[in-house]
């Protein structure tokens, strides 16, 4: 991402912060500013004008343990290992914990895999060696309270191979597949990484009987901190705030980070526009069928998010049109909000004339078409009748935050 994109960000989410008047606690996080094409990283803390961290660290150490043993609250301040350049992956560890080095594969040289953990304990293979690419590890003597995470390289296979979709980032636990316990009483699961119908690797998640709930938070977060070159989906983070790269769909969006954004489509049955975003301020349910939920009119908007909305939460969805031209809609606005109630979609009032739903509804909502960079969107906007002004300021910067590419050639 260009330094104009990093800018006009830093313009946007900073124009939502301004004025906001209430305890620090309260306030809109200071915002990140980074530069976003995979190969550099640079953080600023737009509210205080002040450069934080410029450019990521990598590594290939064998062992990372210092005398501090606090972890940071966030991955900002970890250490990077590995490369997205070099290798094709990173991943943010906690300053004391402890990488093992995997060799790459023959067929695959250029991307080594790792094991991170917070013990001092060392993998070996069944033959008692430094495990080699795609071996088994052996977990006996494991400690009881340690957690680890490992980026496995998979080579390139001939053969059948069953290909899978393309992995979604950021991972989480859940999208984990779990199996038996290990001897001695860790708990394992993994995933593969996929990528144009290549298995590029395999992450493994450990996690003893007796840990820590923070060392397993740590976990959660190191795990989520994972990118891989061309991934589709992946997020980065400072501060308080999170942006979102979806290169698929060729957008970015930077949010508060206890907002909710879903990793599916929420209106599944709806082809007409199509689903690329929706994030909120809780938790956002999939609308099984077109009878479902709070329906909004012809063009529904996640019907079974909205029917959970409380007055005091805010929503967006983001849908592309395929089937409408770009010339049809209005160029982009330089600001979507804020915007008043006589602007929304029912206007200010309740009336007899209004669907019966909508006159008990906990919220406002805008609906707007626009073109941006040759392509054709609606943007959805709800925000609940008892929203803070802070969050009300908080929907509209995300709004405003969004970023697209134009469509490929």
């Amino acid at each position: 991402m260009n330094d104009v994109r990093d800018e006009a960000l830093g313009a946007l989410l900073e124009r939502a912060a301004v004025g906001i008047e209430s305890a620090q606690a309260d306030r809109l996080p200071d915002v990140l500013r980074r530069g976003s094409r995979r190969r550099a990283a640079r953080f600023t803390a737009i509210g205080a004008a002040v450069a934080v961290f410029v450019g990521a660290i990598s590594w290939a150490g064998i062992a990372i343990r210092e005398e501090n043993d606090t972890i940071p609250a966030d991955v900002g301040d970890w250490r990077t290992f590995s490369s997205l350049e070099d290798n094709g992956w990173t991943i943010h560890v906690p300053p004391p914990w402890r990488v093992q080095v995997l060799p790459s594969c023959p067929n695959a040289p250029e991307r080594i895999g790792a094991i991170v953990t917070n013990t001092d304990f060392k993998f070996l293979n069944p033959r008692g060696e430094s495990p080699r690419c795609e071996d088994r590890f052996v977990f006996k003597g494991f400690p009881s309270d340690g957690v680890a995470f490992a980026f496995m390289p998979v080579g390139f296979r001939l053969g059948v191979v069953i290909p899978q979709p393309n992995t979604v980032f950021p991972l989480s636990p859940r999208r984990l597949t779990k199996t038996d316990s290990l001897s001695g009483g860790a708990s394992e699961s993994f995933v593969g990484i996929w990528e144009g119908e290549v298995n590029l690797a395999i992450v493994r998640r450990w996690v003893g009987p007796d840990v820590s709930a923070s060392d397993v938070d740590a976990l959660d977060r190191m795990l989520a901190s994972l990118q891989v070159r061309s991934g589709v989906r992946w997020t980065e983070s400072d501060g308080g705030l999170t942006t979102l790269h979806d290169e698929m769909r060729g957008y970015t969006v930077t949010y508060p980070n206890d907002w909710t954004v879903t990793d599916e489509n929420l209106t599944p049955w709806l082809s007409s526009p199509s689903e690329i975003l929706s994030l909120g301020t809780f938790p956002l349910r999939v609308s099984e069928h077109a009878d479902d939920g709070f329906r909004l009119f012809d063009a529904p908007v996640a019907p079974a998010a909205l029917q959970d909305m409380q007055s005091d939460d805010a929503f967006i969805s983001l849908q592309e049109s395929g089937g409408v031209s770009a010339g049809s809609t209005e160029n982009r606005p330089d600001y979507f909000g804020p915007r008043g109630c006589d602007e929304s979609i029912y206007g200010c009032r309740p009336s007899q004339e209004l669907p019966e739903a909508w006159r008990k509804a906990p919220f406002r909502a805008w609906w707007i078409p626009f073109e941006d960079k040759g392509r054709a969107f609606y943007l959805f906007v709800a925000i609940g009748t008892e929203a803070t002004p802070q969050l009300r300021q908080q929907a509209w910067a995300v709004a405003d935050s969004i970023l697209f590419e134009p469509v490929p050639a």
